[in-house]
C-alpha cells in the first residue's frame, strides 16, 4: 500500500486579507514617497513597492539633460598692423670703370679680395681669368701672351689690368737652342722677354698695367725662387715704367720669414694662408688687395689713367689762370718800376671761412694736377741707389767732409771745419 500523504495546506482568506492590506497601505503615495527618498537623493530612480511585489519594474524617469557647458570665447587674434612698404630695391648702378685680373691660382685669389676691397665703389667691376698651374714658361699649357690679345679685345672692354703669374714657372723654357735650366743666366733673359711682350703690349693699346709680386711660401726652396722671378719681373716693370706692387713684407714676420697669421686689414691676427702654404685664406686674399687697391684707387681717380710707359701732353692752362698769373705779376713788379708814392699797395684777398670738406678715409688726389698723376720718374742711377739703400740694405758711399765720413786722418779734399771755440 502507498502510504497517504498529507493534505496540503492553502492560505485562508485571512491571511490573503492582510496580504491586501499591507500591499495597500505600502503602496499610498505617502509611503511611496517616504521610502523613495532615500534612494532618490543617492541618485537612483524610486520604486513602487505594490509594483516590485509582482515583479514589475518601473521605467527608469528620464534623466535631465546636463546643463551645456558654456566654451569660452576663443580669444580674438591680435589684428596685425598693416605692413610697411619695403623698401624700394637700391637703383642698379651702371658699371662705368671695369678691372681684369688674370694669372694663376694665386689671381684667382687675389681677384676675389679686389671685389671685396673695392665694394664701397659699385660702378666698379672686377673680372678674373685666371688658370691654375699655368704660368709663362709652358706655352703648351696655357699660353698668357697670346691670351693677352682676347683680354684687350674683350667686349665690354676693360679700363684696368692687373696680372699675377710666376707660381709655376720654376721649370725648363723651351727654346729653338735647346731647353734653358730654371734660373740660370740664360733663363732669365727668356723669362724676361716674355714679360716684356705682356707690358709691351698693354703699352701699345694705352691701358694702364698693375703686375703683382709674389708672396713667400711655406717651403724654403720655393720661396728662394720665387724671390728670384720678382727680382726678374721688378726689372722689367720698372724698365717699362710700369707699375709693380710687391706684396712680400705683408706675409713674413719680424725676421723676414714666412708667417701664416698675421694682422688683417681690421688690425685683428688671423689665418692669411691656406693650409698648403701657397695660397690665400679670405683674409690673406683681403690682404694682398689692400696693396693693390692704393694704386687701384689712384688710376681711377684719373679721369683719363695715363698708359704704361708713354706719358700725357700737359693741357695748356686756361684764360682765368693766364689772367689770375699776369694779375700777380703785375703787383710784385709794379713796386719796382714806378716810385714808391705812385706805388700802389696791394690789398691781400680774404681767405675763404673754411676749405673743401676731404673724407679721411678717401685717397689723396690732385683733383686733375699731373704731378699726383703721374709716377715720379727716376733716373736709373739714382733707382739703382735707391733700391741698395731700402731694399738690400747697403749703405751709400760717405760723401768727403760729409757727417757720415769717418776717415782718419780726414782727407785732403774734405771741406775744412768752421772756425769756433776750441773743445776741451
Amino acid at each position: 500500500m502507498r502510504p497517504r500523504s498529507s493534505p496540503r495546506r492553502r492560505p485562508t482568506g485571512l491571511v490573503v486579507a492582510a496580504l491586501v492590506c499591507a500591499a495597500c497601505l505600502l503602496a499610498t503615495p505617502e509611503a511611496a514617497d517616504a521610502q523613495a527618498q532615500a534612494p532618490a537623493q543617492q541618485g537612483a530612480p524610486a520604486a513602487n513597492p505594490w509594483l516590485q511585489l509582482f515583479g514589475i519594474r518601473p521605467a527608469p524617469p528620464p534623466q535631465a539633460a546636463e546643463p551645456q557647458r558654456q566654451r569660452a570665447p576663443r580669444p580674438q587674434r591680435p589684428v596685425a598692423a598693416p605692413r610697411e612698404a619695403a623698401a624700394p630695391a637700391p637703383e642698379a648702378v651702371e658699371i662705368t670703370r671695369r678691372i681684369v685680373v688674370f694669372g694663376d691660382s694665386l689671381a684667382h685669389n687675389l681677384g676675389a679680395g679686389l671685389a671685396e676691397v673695392l665694394a664701397d665703389k659699385p660702378h666698379v667691376a672686377v673680372v678674373t681669368r685666371s688658370r691654375g698651374s699655368s704660368g709663362l714658361v709652358r706655352d703648351d699649357f696655357h699660353d698668357w701672351r697670346a691670351e693677352v690679345e682676347p683680354i684687350l679685345a674683350a667686349d665690354p672692354p676693360f679700363d684696368i689690368g692687373v696680372v699675377l703669374v710666376g707660381l709655376n714657372d720654376r721649370q725648363e723654357i723651351a727654346t729653338p737652342q735647346g731647353r734653358l735650366p730654371p734660373l740660370g743666366d740664360a733663363w732669365k733673359e727668356a723669362y724676361a722677354a716674355r714679360v716684356d711682350t705682356i707690358l709691351a703690349r698693354f703699352a701699345a693699346d694705352g691701358r694702364p698695367l698693375v703686375w703683382v709680386g709674389l708672396p713667400p711660401t711655406s717651403a724654403r726652396r720655393l720661396t728662394t725662387d720665387l724671390q728670384a722671378i720678382n727680382e726678374v719681373i721688378r726689372a722689367r716693370v720698372h724698365a717699362a715704367n710700369g707699375i709693380f706692387v710687391d706684396i712680400w713684407q705683408g706675409f713674413v714676420d719680424d725676421e723676414d720669414r714666412y708667417a701664416a697669421n698675421g694682422p688683417t686689414l681690421e688690425g685683428r691676427i688671423a689665418r692669411l694662408r691656406a693650409s698648403d702654404g701657397i695660397h690665400f685664406t679670405p683674409a690673406g686674399s683681403r690682404k694682398a688687395a689692400h696693396f693693390v687697391e692704393i694704386e687701384l684707387r689712384r688710376l681711377l681717380a684719373a679721369e683719363t689713367p695715363p698708359p704704361v710707359g708713354i706719358a700725357r701732353e700737359t693741357a695748356p692752362p686756361s684764360q682765368e689762370a693766364t689772367a689770375e698769373i699776369d694779375e700777380i705779376m703785375a703787383h710784385l713788379v709794379s713796386p719796382l718800376l714806378v716810385p714808391e708814392a705812385e706805388a700802389q699797395p696791394v690789398v691781400p684777398r680774404a681767405a675763404p671761412a673754411i676749405g673743401p670738406v676731404l673724407p679721411l678715409t678717401g685717397s689723396a688726389s690732385a683733383g686733375g694736377a699731373q704731378l699726383l698723376v703721374e709716377r715720379p720718374r727716376v733716373d736709373r742711377a739714382a733707382r739703382l741707389a735707391t733700391e741698395r739703400v731700402l731694399a738690400d740694405g747697403l749703405a751709400p758711399a760717405p760723401v768727403p767732409g760729409r757727417a757720415d765720413d769717418f776717415s782718419w786722418p780726414p782727407r785732403a779734399d774734405a771741406a775744412a771745419p768752421a772756425t769756433g771755440p776750441a773743445a776741451d
